[in-house]
């Protein structure tokens, strides 16, 4: 392949022209020094390589103004750099965050990211129930069919039924599985925590209503073997979710 060479008009300081000369074997290789000269010198051999002819006959070389310039550049993407990795250090994802009004008692969870868990080991844990005419999370005794002074009661003891009999008593050798089950089980806990505060500080009362609910829950549930019961309770966690988006 034969070497190329072409020039490139190029922007200048007023009453300078100069021109790239660019050396290689064809388009796309890196650009020669540049040349500048007045309008009093237009023959581009007047000036020589890497310098601008100033009138008075002195000249100022190119190339440390043209490394002070790309020095600069180069700092500014590093602090852009440096800048962007702090950002992402510090920053704190907020878009999954949801606010439960749960009558007087008020928390937040990040609902999006136990949903996206399960989602993920979700058909694997269906594939598993092989009983598809009973469910344990029904309709009658959902957070949506309860006064909203008895749902932060009744939504405590459920989560209080998955952390002692549900997830604890899941076996699998699928550990994909029992890691995303582990993750689920750590967002239960912090939200019976945070119910537990508001029922110390007397925002999350326990009525009648919400404790008959959870009695049917609790039997539904107890109906069933174990392994079943747990495998069902399981398959039934998007119902769950779905009650805590729901409330408002």
């Amino acid at each position: 392949m034969s070497s190329s060479v072409y020039s490139l008009q190029v922007p200048a300081a007023p009453g300078f022209v100069c021109r790239a000369m660019t050396t290689g074997l064809g388009w796309g290789q890196d650009k020669g020094a540049g040349i500048c000269s007045t309008n009093s010198h237009p023959d581009p051999e007047q000036a020589q390589e890497g310098k601008a002819s100033l009138p008075g006959g002195s000249a100022v070389l190119l190339t440390p103004v043209v490394s002070r310039l790309q020095h600069k550049m180069d700092g500014s993407g590093l602090a852009l750099c440096l800048l962007a990795a702090v950002f992402c250090l510090f920053w704190t994802p907020s878009a999954g965050l949801k606010t439960l009004h749960l009558g007087s008692c008020v928390i937040t969870t990040n609902l999006q990211e136990m949903r996206n868990g399960f989602s993920e080991i979700r058909d694997r844990v269906l594939a598993e129930d092989e009983i598809i005419d009973v469910r344990i999370l029904r309709k009658m005794v959902s957070l949506q069919d309860t006064e909203p002074a008895g749902q932060c009661c009744l939504l405590r003891h459920v989560l209080r039924l998955y952390l002692d009999k549900v997830f604890k008593n899941y076996q699998t050798p699928d550990h994909h599985i029992l890691r995303k089950l582990s993750s689920l089980a750590n967002s239960f806990l912090t939200i019976k925590k945070d119910l537990r505060l508001c029922h110390d500080r007397m925002t999350c009362p326990c009525w009648e209503e919400a404790m008959e609910k959870y009695s049917r829950i609790l039997s539904h549930f107890e109906e069933l073997k174990p392994r079943e019961a747990v495998v069902k309770a399981l398959g039934e966690l998007d119902i769950l979710l779905r009650w805590m988006e729901e409330a408002e």
